[in-house]
């Protein structure tokens, strides 16, 4: 959503209403199509592959790589388990033929791991073929424990995430600190519309920023919003759900086909 847009009562006034709010509050940011970068779905794809299920998340996910880029990080047990689930090696398997990356999740529990056991997590996802690691739990304050952690990581994989889910120190991403990419935002789609960057984050480039919003409105119009605001901010990815706590990773938003689209249409400076 926008800033200075609100949520009215009844569906068919509220849509008029955003149809204006995103043309009055600067809803149509994206840039054009065939300018700057695409933006990419950022999907936490934490539920388990049931692969032999027809129309299953992960076979969705690889099929939306067709259309746009997309990064997909699995988690099978609040990290990694060993040895790897055959699922789990299929699943990646199926992803990475598509062309999306994979990435696996590592809990950091704000610093208050071990930096050997979170490097333990790190290893053991080299059996199950995937691309890197995703930092979760980060600590917004602790630059030499994550520059450790980030510069192991690109010692083995190609590419490392890390999630404060809020504004972070610039020192956590290369050239300085190791880590490709960072999530600044992990929150409602409520708390959304008036998020802006924090000065230091807003320095970062696009291909740097990440936004995850969850609680979303379940209408195409208020998507699209949310999306819109997030081009305007120079997100290089972004997911928006209508699933909400404690679980809004575990399946793929309701309006999954329309959002592959909406983001596949984006471009981002």
């Amino acid at each position: 959503m926008l800033s200075g847009c609100f949520r009215p009562t009844s569906p068919l006034i509220g849509a008029m209403l955003l149809l204006t709010c995103l043309s009055a509050c600067g809803g149509g940011s994206a840039l054009p199509s065939g300018a700057g970068q695409n933006m990419r779905l950022f999907v936490l794809l934490y539920g388990y592959p049931d692969l032999a299920v027809a129309g299953n998340d992960w076979q969705r996910v690889a099929d939306a790589a067709a259309r746009v880029p997309v990064t997909a990080v699995i988690n099978p047990s609040s990290g990694p388990l060993m040895p790897p689930p055959a699922a789990f090696v299929t699943g990646v398997g199926l992803l990475r033929a598509a062309g999306v990356t994979v990435l696996g999740y590592v809990d950091t529990a704000f610093a208050m791991r071990p930096q050997s056991l979170v490097q333990q997590d790190v290893d053991a996802y080299q059996a199950y073929g995937i691309d890197g690691v995703f930092f979760d739990q980060v600590a917004t304050g602790n630059i030499a424990y994550y520059q450790a952690l980030c510069t192991y990581g690109r010692s083995i994989y190609r590419q490392t995430i890390l999630n404060p889910g809020a504004a972070f120190p610039n020192a956590y991403l290369d050239p300085a600190g190791g880590c490709d990419q960072g999530v600044v935002y992990e929150n409602t789609e409520a708390n959304w519309s008036g998020y802006r960057l924090s000065a230091e984050n807003a320095l970062l480039t696009g291909s740097q920023r990440i936004a995850l919003i969850y609680a979303g409105v379940n209408d195409p119009l208020f998507l699209r919003s949310s999306l819109d605001h997030a081009a305007a901010l120079g997100m290089g990815a972004v997911l928006v759900t209508d699933r909400t706590l404690p679980s809004p990773w575990t399946r793929l938003p309701a309006y999954w086909d329309q959002e592959v689209g909406m983001v596949a249409a984006m471009r981002v400076r």
